[in-house]
């Protein structure tokens, strides 16, 4: 089987197809790094100004920021607690600062490996086996007591690990790159690390699905169809409705919608206070001013509830896709998803809580891998592990059950 993996390596490799999407994958990491390294230093900048700030709160940003954006425009963030002890946001946010993000998705890794290498994939295993079938090679190749586990496991490693060369060569280059512009430590290279083999798990499902695919089907054509609309749904529809079911199931209203309401309550208690108190209204407008900040409080913690609870449901939708768990787990490991933000908004609470009894507070500090590593976490890590095992269990059977003079 060593040599039978190996002629299929070599046969791939020796293919302009290969070649193509080498460099291509060299360019997209690039121009992903050069990208995100850009959006990262402004965004240092920004923190720069305002970390010296009296009463100006500033949250660094995250060096794993330019692999995984996220939620990060909003987490490194500055921020001011006033005297009314009200939570008030400071940052620009980065559309201003970088007008790409303006139109389109952040280009970084994570979109990278997401989107462009799972079709990649796609494209390298739609005619692994079908491809053998036109040519007519299939029959030869069974018929000189070569069994079906070799064949399938030999395509199935070859394939694997001609992906990952370019995905490796590019990985690395990139980490290299950053290594040297931007000092990590051992617990980045080990989030680094994960990010890797979480992203190789999910390329494995794609080749896994295309292989099956590719067997189930009599020629290649049909194979890359019935791919592409796999791959369309699990990466794009499935999220999209994730979005739509969370907006009917537990919808949300904008935050214009609250400031209005803030707006319209100030002015309710105004006239109420003249109502009540006529001529004298000016004397109790500390009472006034004292329940509208109650009132507001009450206001923003329902809209953070309705936010919480909106995020949440979308998130469980995404899963069924397992890009969605990929998603999740991506954004777990770079601290720069939802759970982070979550933290960020009660450690703000915290420190407004204790700055209103006089003391200080400690500094936000990003999630430690011990937390991340949750359970949530290993059951995602181990439900992909267990789809990848199904499946190409389920492609061995069919393989192995195929009449070979059909096929």
């Amino acid at each position: 089987m060593k040599v039978f993996i190996k002629y299929e390596i070599l046969k791939n490799i020796y293919t302009f197809k290969f070649l193509l999407i080498f460099i291509i994958l060299i360019i997209l990491f690039l121009s992903s790094f050069y990208t995100m390294f850009k959006d990262y230093n402004e965004r240092n900048k920004k923190y720069i100004e305002e970390k010296d700030k009296p009463e100006t709160i500033a949250i660094p940003t995250y060096p794993l920021s330019i692999f995984v954006k996220g939620l990060e425009e909003e987490i490194s963030s500055s921020f001011i607690i006033d005297q009314d002890l009200r939570i008030i946001w400071k940052t620009i946010p980065i559309e201003k600062l970088n007008l790409i993000f303006s139109i389109f998705p952040a280009p970084d890794l994570l979109f990278i490996v997401k989107i462009i290498l799972s079709l990649i994939v796609l494209l390298f295993s739609f005619d692994s086996v079908s491809g053998e079938k036109e040519n007519g090679t299939l029959q030869m190749i069974l018929s000189n007591s070569f069994s079906r586990t070799n064949f399938l496991l030999g395509k199935f490693f070859a394939l694997y690990i001609t992906i990952s060369i370019p995905f490796l060569y590019s990985f690395l280059m990139i980490l290299t790159i950053l290594a040297i512009l931007i000092p990590l430590d051992t617990e980045m290279f080990i989030r680094i690390i994960l990010f890797f083999l979480i992203s190789e798990l999910y390329l494995i499902f794609f080749l896994i699905v295309g292989m099956s695919v590719s067997i189930l089907s009599k020629r290649s054509f049909t194979s890359l169809i019935i791919l592409l609309f796999i791959w369309t749904t699990l990466v794009f529809v499935i999220p999209t409705f994730a979005s739509l079911a969370s907006d009917a199931l537990s919808p949300l209203p904008s935050e214009s919608y609250y400031r209005q309401a803030k707006q319209q309550h100030w002015v309710k208690l105004i006239f109420l206070s003249i109502h009540q108190y006529g001529n004298d209204s000016f004397e109790n407008i500390q009472n006034v001013i004292e329940k509208s900040k109650k009132d507001e409080e009450e206001l923003w913690k329902d809209y953070q509830l309705k936010l919480h609870k909106h995020l949440s449901v979308s998130e469980k939708i995404s899963k069924i896709s397992p890009a969605g768990i990929f998603q999740d787990l991506i954004l777990s490991i770079s601290s720069t998803g939802f759970d982070e933000y979550d933290r960020l908004k009660r450690w703000l609470i915290l420190l407004k809580d204790l700055k209103e009894e006089g003391t200080q507070g400690s500094e936000f500090s990003r999630s430690s891998i011990e937390t991340i590593i949750n359970v949530d976490f290993v059951l995602n890590v181990f439900f992909i592990i267990a789809l990848n095992s199904f499946l190409l269990l389920l492609s061995f059977i069919l393989f192995s059950r195929a009449d070979v003079r059909k096929l």
